[in-house]
């Protein structure tokens, strides 16, 4: 329960988004689609790691992925800095005052490529089933205004 094995492709998200950040105070961050919860762990054992008085707002649209995420966790021993919600990217962002979070990663939608290669399934049959770049133009826009 100590780890979490992520693509490394996955990791640069997170990576990225702390880089150079001064996280020793208080922390707001929204991971918006955040099951089944990789990113979310690492962000929140960052921020727990670097002396933050953190939370980490842990959104997952799909309450059948829900369960993983808050699995994840509380096995990785990151429970208590994280608050879950279930809602739509768009409800989410209009719910959340203006300014309110520091960082927010937005993978919008998880498009579980990496599982369908490892899975073996073709990797154009599945994203058939993915939303469209106007769908998620508008989730990034909308997550663009709180901020």
């Amino acid at each position: 329960g100590d780890y979490y094995v992520q693509e490394a492709a996955a990791m640069v998200a997170v990576a990225a988004l702390l880089r150079g950040e001064d996280l020793r105070r208080r922390v707001v961050a929204v991971d918006a689609c955040a099951a089944p919860g990789g990113k979310t762990v690492q962000l929140a054992t960052a921020l727990r790691d670097a002396g933050a008085d953190a939370v980490v707002v842990a959104n997952e649209p799909s309450s059948s992925r829900l369960g993983a995420l808050v699995a994840n966790a509380v096995r990785c021993g990151v429970g208590p800095w994280l608050r879950c919600t279930r809602t739509t990217g768009q409800k989410l962002f209009a719910a959340l005052p203006r300014e309110c979070a520091d960082f927010i990663l937005l993978d919008a939608p998880c498009s579980g490529d990496t599982l369908a290669r490892r899975e073996g399934r073709g990797l154009a049959k599945h994203l058939r089933g993915q939303p469209d770049a106007a769908s998620m133009k508008e989730i990034v826009a909308t997550c663009v205004e709180i901020n």
